[in-house]
């Protein structure tokens, strides 16, 4: 007898936690239906439904579901709740914030027995203003009353959940069978990239000030460094604009979305993440995929990725002088760059292997 799973999303794109859920679907064994719901109002990436297709997952579209708060939050729980008493799906696994309230509320209203959730991030970390941290923290908790099991993609998350007993960290990882590693020499001009969305979580903004920090404190040299930003999104222009003001635009090199990882990562020496808050950061697997140290802000998961002056460097939120400064230790010591490349290839292999992390979500599966 067939079992019927579906996976929660909002956006239908192949970013970091889609590319998670599908992952996992896609892994399952032949008795399990798949499905997976996404919000309306977006634009289905042609990868995506690709990928859906290969691996006979049925994309089920709730139009009044959304990233947003908004009014439409009550048609959504309405809506989902309609398809789960319809369905009847087994398990019902939901990710990230808004599909777990939203959703978890419904699924348990519907009657199923098995609900998952993920917590791929918080929405109540400590860079909201206090009065929206205590809101958020309250309707998280208030929503793991309807949850069967949760998992968190960090250790350091658990502590939000005491009062849940079934619960597990259950670390990311990637299929990386579609990317192809070179061997890069490293040259004189050491090369830097970020690649991420263009945003407040990101801060890219702080990498521009690190950069020019350095410069204007004889770090280093223009000729011995390269920036490669890869992404857009809302600062975009505040990036591109600083780094005109301070005549820069030799160092960086904005690329825009990047669709072939293989020329990104082989291209850099030493990946940058200067996220003010991070729950895992798969970009930092890719990186370590390619033998790459990636400098990153020391929030959330990130340490549980990246291991201070063994496979990286590790600096604090938004200090751009701290920053500034793992930029020169690597310029300084480009030895250094290959010893933390290769322990980060190491680091990657040993603790974040796929089939493990599908393993875990299988047995969870299996235990509900």
């Amino acid at each position: 007898m067939n079992k019927k799973i579906v996976h929660v999303q909002v956006i239908p794109k192949l970013s970091g936690v889609q590319r998670v859920s599908l992952d996992i679907l896609s892994h399952l064994d032949k008795e399990y239906q798949k499905f997976i719901i996404f919000g309306g109002g977006y634009t289905i990436e042609e990868a995506l439904l690709k990928e859906c297709e290969k691996n006979n997952i049925k994309i089920i579209i709730v139009n009044s579901l959304r990233r947003e708060i908004c009014l439409t939050d009550l048609k959504a729980f309405y809506d989902l709740y309609k398809i789960f008493r319809k369905e009847k799906f087994d398990i019902i696994h939901t990710n990230s914030t808004k599909p777990g309230i939203v959703a978890r509320i419904a699924a348990k209203a519907a009657g199923c027995k098995k609900i998952v959730h993920t917590v791929h991030g918080i929405a109540f970390h400590k860079h909201q203003k206090i009065f929206f941290r205590i809101f958020y923290f309250l309707i998280e908790a208030f929503s793991c009353l309807f949850s069967d099991y949760l998992i968190t993609v960090n250790k350091f998350y658990l502590k939000y959940y005491p009062h849940i007993r079934q619960k597990k960290a259950v670390h990311n990882s990637i299929n990386f069978s579609g990317l192809h590693p070179c061997n890069k020499e490293i040259n004189e001009v050491i090369c830097f990239g970020f690649m991420s969305r263009l945003d407040v979580q990101k801060d890219p903004l702080t990498l521009c000030k690190a950069v020019r920090f350095a410069l204007n404190n004889n770090f280093f040299k223009e000729k011995n460094i390269k920036i490669i930003i890869g992404g857009d999104g809302e600062l975009k222009k505040e990036c591109l604009d600083y780094v005109q003001k301070n005549n820069m635009d030799n160092i960086f090199e904005f690329v825009g979305w990047v669709t072939d990882k293989d020329n990104f990562y082989n291209r850099i020496d030493v990946f940058c993440l200067p996220s003010i808050y991070e729950a895992f950061g798969l970009v930092l697997l890719e990186a370590a995929f390619f033998s790459k140290p990636s400098i990153a802000s020391n929030v959330e998961g990130i340490p549980e990725i990246i291991k201070d002056s063994y496979n990286g460097l590790l600096f604090n939120p938004t200090d751009y002088e701290g920053l500034a400064y793992c930029l020169k230790k690597y310029i300084d010591n480009k030895t250094l760059i290959k010893e933390h490349g290769e322990n980060s290839n190491r680091n990657l292999l040993d603790n974040f292997k796929f089939d493990e992390m599908i393993n875990e979500y299988k047995y969870i599966y299996e235990k509900l």
